[in-house]
């Protein structure tokens, strides 16, 4: 692996560090996290292989609706269907608007995070769970092991993700294996 792939742990130290708490084996936590990351990664092609073949489906949905529309027009035999075209501009809209809301990215991310939920419970013998801030400490702020943890395994594979975004994601989690 390369020093300059964003997904190489560079930092083990700096993890460690942001959860404040040895784990039970560095080599353990590295191998996890090279898993983790590998799975991710995975997870983001596939997602990019889907929105490619979607994209495909959805231009050639387009192509047809807009030939139709065209032929409706542009022949004076279908003037009747000619008030109708709306129906298809509309069509056309619904289809390319749901190109990429029919693969969420937030899927990918909720499977990240649940794996380094069950490496950090593993590995550093805690809860995955964070808390807020109080008026008189980091007021509202996000705060836990937890967090410090996912944020600094993002910044280390140059992952861009909130305090908040990483919060409500495990709450999303939480949420589904409770049901």
């Amino acid at each position: 692996m390369h020093v300059n792939d964003p997904f190489h742990v560079i930092n083990l130290d700096r993890i460690i560090a942001a959860v404040g708490k040895e784990p039970d084996s560095r080599e353990r936590l590295q191998s996890d996290l090279e898993g983790i990351r590998s799975r991710y990664r995975t997870g983001l092609e596939s997602r990019g292989r889907k929105l490619t073949e979607r994209k495909q489906s959805a231009d050639a949905i387009v192509a047809a609706l807009e030939e139709a529309k065209r032929l409706i027009v542009s022949d004076y035999i279908w003037i009747h269907l000619w008030h109708r075209r709306f129906i298809l501009e509309d069509l056309i809209a619904e289809v390319q608007k749901g190109v990429e809301a029919s693969v969420p990215e937030d899927s990918v991310f909720e499977t990240l995070v649940s794996h380094l939920s069950i490496a950090f419970e593993q590995r550093f013998g805690m809860q995955p769970r964070y808390t807020r801030g109080t008026e008189s400490y980091k007021p509202g702020e996000v705060i836990g092991p937890f967090i410090d943890f996912v944020e600094a395994v993002l910044t280390d594979w140059g992952v861009a993700r909130s305090r908040d975004h990483i919060a409500k994601t495990l709450s999303r989690l939480r949420g589904k294996s409770s049901k």
